[in-house]
């Protein structure tokens, strides 16, 4: 029982953190309103806080999701540590996000070019048995 009043608290902070927010959405602006509990009917941009275990069993923080076609908000209560994060994303920048990025990744499982110039002929064994006619002729100490 000792945790109620804290979370009363931690509540009041988070809503009140998130509370006022605001951000461009479509060309528009829009402002976030904080919550104690989640309302009867939430409107668009309507924020309160969610217990989720986010951290071994006797720990928690309060972590509140909202999101709509565009965009996705997730406040993160972390008060035991002094701190509250706010992420704001939009889908469709996540969607395009390896068209975006100046570095592009590499394939991992690609060819080392080092690999690649070597063998663009075809790969090879040079010590194995050749066959009569082959390019390579007969290897040193072998009779054909």
């Amino acid at each position: 029982m000792s945790d109620i009043p804290a979370q009363a608290m931690q509540r009041a902070d988070l809503a009140a953190e998130v509370d006022g927010v605001t951000a461009t959405i479509a060309g528009a602006p829009v402002r976030t309103t904080g919550h104690l509990t989640q309302p009867a009917t939430p409107q668009a941009y309507d924020a309160w806080p969610v217990w989720v275990a986010t951290r071994p069993v006797s720990m928690c923080a309060a972590e509140t999701d909202w999101q709509d076609k565009n965009s996705h908000y997730r406040a993160d209560d972390r008060s035991s540590e002094h701190k509250v994060g706010l992420v704001l994303e939009d889908k469709h920048t996540l969607a395009n996000l390896s068209t975006l990025r100046a570095n592009k990744a590499t394939d991992p499982f690609a060819l080392d070019p080092a690999i690649a110039k070597v063998t663009k002929n075809g790969v090879s064994d040079p010590n194995a048995v050749q066959k009569p006619g082959d390019a390579g002729g007969t290897p040193k100490g072998k009779k054909p």
